[in-house]
């Protein structure tokens, strides 16, 4: 008989124990690096005011789950995001303050190639490179500088230098057109200022034309040699 009343007292024990446990149940999915899910809990040994979440990375998150004798179950859903690639258990709480008792709704599996998407984002030092699952950003030389020159090659640094000097012939021609105005204006007459105004003028319009002419040829000429 004593080793009946034995099994009799374990029988009335275990449901005590199970009736005064809470019983948290629940899955979640991952998308990316975001997860989402929920959690029930059933609790008949008193008031719960929230539910913990924990991520696995460090952060826990509480959520209001108001069960009481007359309402002894709740559902909770949590969202979270994750900064980095990993795996990462989830763990739910809840009971009293705390006593609070786990269970591994599962585990998040974040894998994202954030280092190709051409955005810097999470913990990139720049777009792609840097951080814990990047590449290292590649860093500039102590003995690098710029170039002055903003030429790829020998053709567009000759281009580069043909602009320059017709830039340089066409104000020029601006200044020297202005001066021979001037000494026109000025000339009050005397024959000698008049003509050399004029010469001024003239010669100055003169080889403006044939730079200018120069250049169309010279373009023309590529542009046919090129095509």
């Amino acid at each position: 008989m004593p080793r009946y009343s034995f099994l009799i007292l374990i029988l009335l024990f275990i449901p005590g124990f199970v009736w005064a446990t809470p019983q948290i149940t629940g899955s979640m999915n991952v998308d990316g690096l975001n997860v989402e899910g929920y959690a029930n809990i059933t609790y008949y040994g008193g008031d719960v005011a929230n539910v913990e979440v924990d991520f696995g990375d460090g952060n826990t998150e509480s959520y209001s789950c108001d069960i009481s004798p007359s309402k002894p179950s709740c559902t909770v859903v949590f969202r979270y995001v994750y900064d980095h690639n990993g795996d990462y258990p989830v763990d739910v709480g809840a009971g009293p303050s705390g006593d609070h008792t786990w269970h591994r709704i599962g585990t998040a599996n974040i894998s994202v190639d954030h280092c190709s998407n051409g955005v810097q984002d999470q913990d990139e030092e720049g777009v792609d490179c840097g951080g814990r699952e990047c590449t290292p950003c590649s860093q500039p030389s102590p003995n690098q500088y710029d170039n002055p020159i903003l030429a790829d090659n020998a053709v567009e640094f000759i281009w580069q230098l043909v602009y320059f000097f017709f830039s340089v012939v066409f104000y020029l021609s601006i200044l020297f057109i202005l001066i021979g105005a001037y000494i026109l204006v000025t000339a009050r007459g005397d024959v000698n200022k008049i003509r050399l105004a004029k010469k001024i003028i003239i010669f100055t319009l003169i080889g403006f034309a044939i730079s200018y002419a120069g250049r169309a040829i010279l373009v023309f000429t590529v542009t046919v040699l090129g095509d």
